[in-house]
């Protein structure tokens, strides 16, 4: 099957404002300008489109379309892919769409699937994630979250955080 990309990724791994805090790239007043958030929106495409392609999976959640003559999908480097649409065209000419279907072992599983002469497979995929860039004490660590960070002006930046595990209660005999 041939993969494109039918859609725009949805969110960001890194915030251009905490790209610009972590690079420290201003000028002598402390300003940024629209030419510094150019150069740095490419390198951060250029940085996030490396590491996809390093560790052959898709970051942020994305919607692609799948063509092909069958119904074989793979969908090794997509993760949490949620089908949108099955739709075919039969041996004699005729549209269908495809509504009986399983993702089993990151492959796709149509339950008795016609003959087809082609086959088109909308699907999104994508970890989802957001990148907390490495600061502080020990900045050689990075923390990818699946949530947003949020990233108020004033005051200081909210990092999602596991729910707080919830306390047995104490029964004295």
């Amino acid at each position: 099957m041939k993969f494109v990309q039918s859609g725009d990724p949805v969110g960001e791994v890194v915030s251009l404002e905490m790209l610009r805090k972590q690079v420290r790239n201003a000028d002598d007043s402390g300003v940024f300008t629209a030419d510094d958030d150019a150069l740095l929106a490419q390198y951060l495409a250029a940085a996030v489109e490396w590491v996809q392609d390093v560790c052959h999976t898709v970051l942020l959640t994305t919607e692609f379309t799948a063509t092909g003559d069958d119904f074989c999908l793979s969908f090794k480097g997509y993760p949490n892919p949620e089908i949108v649409s099955i739709s075919y065209v039969d041996e004699l000419g005729a549209p269908g769409t495809i509504t009986d279907y399983q993702i089993k072992n990151d492959r796709l599983v149509v339950a008795n699937p016609p003959a087809v002469s082609s086959v088109t497979i909308v699907f999104t995929a994508g970890l989802g994630l957001t990148l907390v860039l490495p600061h502080g004490p020990n900045p050689s660590q990075a923390v990818a979250f699946p949530d947003p960070i949020i990233d108020p002006p004033d005051g200081e930046i909210q990092l999602p955080r596991d729910p707080e595990p919830e306390e047995a209660e104490h029964v004295e005999a």
